[in-house]
């Protein structure tokens, strides 16, 4: 693990969509050692990498992280306001946005809500066995249950 560098805050958040695969991958093509993205809970419970509280801003649909399915969000395009070039783009899950970080960097994972999401959260990382690289920024809540 690297002991400093570059960290990208939500992946290549400038020129990519932020919290998107695309924009993760693009900050580990440019050479970043940290990769901080932003995880939500779902009404149904699925774990999903948003920073705002709605999806209003960053895609297609409007409504709160918290009152919407996984299904819902799927459906929403989440690159084509950055640029028509990402159409199409999805929001991603936690375990799709773990599935393209490579081992040997730092994650660091700001939780936005509470206990159920940060026991989720941490249930996802041992399974996935990303102990040894994740950061859990957390409020008081979702660190509790982390």
């Amino acid at each position: 693990m690297p002991a400093r560098g570059l960290c990208a805050h939500r992946g290549a958040m400038t020129t990519h969509p932020e919290n998107t695969l695309p924009a993760f991958e693009e900050a580990l093509r440019l050479g970043a050692q940290m990769i901080e993205f932003d995880v939500q809970l779902t009404r149904d419970g699925a774990l999903v990498l948003m920073h705002d509280a709605t999806i209003d801003r960053t895609t297609t649909q409007q409504g709160q992280v918290a009152d919407l399915t996984l299904s819902d969000l799927k459906r929403a395009d989440a690159g084509v306001r950055k640029n028509a070039r990402f159409a199409g783009t999805r929001i991603p899950t936690f375990e799709e946005a773990l599935a393209v970080m490579p081992r040997n960097v730092w994650l660091n994972c700001h939780l936005k809500g509470g206990a159920e999401l940060g026991a989720a959260a941490a249930r996802v990382i041992e399974k996935t066995g990303r102990r040894h690289q994740a950061f859990l920024a957390a409020t008081a809540g979702a660190a509790q249950g982390a």
